[in-house]
């Protein structure tokens, strides 16, 4: 029984120490958005360009009726003041333009690291799971986050055949510069990677790696 309690003890202390490091990285990356944001006001750079006035009412609407509706939970909060800082920051950025590529990318880079997270610690049990749900605690957050992931797969796809056509409407098709189709299909392999993670996710059929 004494053994039973200092194996919680120590458990408890290992959860506060991963409570204590996580709080505190917060608390420095906030001091860092906050010094960042003090730099653009003396700079007097904080917006850059013009700015659409009903959407940013409509916006700054829904996140207070999220802070006034959020029934006792915090998550409502976190995410406006993300998002604040988020809108605040964007429009102060002179490079608009690459925040696609930009969010095409970190997806991608999110969804690579959590591949590997779940080939090492999620393996697929076929006599445990009838759906997968990846790295995620449920499978509808699986369904919608790799709905996502295929969505800026579809983007990038786009983007990319955007790119080999032609500037000029008129000129020859053969003056395209078209890119080998082994290349093209590598291209592809996240997406098919994605489908077999659905299939695992919304099929009742026993799937494996």
């Amino acid at each position: 029984m004494q053994s039973l309690t200092q194996k919680e003890a120590l458990q408890t202390n290992e959860l506060l120490g991963k409570q204590i490091f996580l709080e505190g990285l917060i608390v420095f990356f906030f001091v860092l958005i906050l010094a960042e944001l003090a730099a653009r006001i003396r700079a007097k750079k904080l917006v850059e360009g013009s700015v659409n006035r009903v959407y940013t009412a409509v916006l700054f609407g829904f996140m207070a009726l999220l802070v006034i509706f959020r029934n006792t939970r915090l998550w409502p909060i976190y995410l406006a003041v993300v998002f604040a800082l988020y809108y605040v920051f964007y429009l102060g950025w002179n490079k608009k333009k690459h925040l696609l590529n930009n969010f095409c990318n970190g997806v991608m880079l999110n969804f690579a690291l959590a591949v590997v997270f779940a080939f090492a610690r999620r393996p697929f049990r076929a006599w445990v799971y009838s759906r997968y749900n990846f790295v995620f605690h449920t499978v509808t957050i699986t369904a919608t986050y790799l709905t996502l992931v295929l969505c800026v797969l579809t983007v990038r796809l786009f983007v990319k055949l955007s790119e080999g056509m032609p500037q000029n409407s008129t000129k020859n098709a053969k003056g395209m510069k078209h890119k080998p189709l082994r290349k093209r299909m590598r291209k592809q392999l996240p997406r098919g990677f994605v489908g077999e993670r659905f299939c695992c996710t919304e099929s009742q059929f026993r799937c494996c790696f």
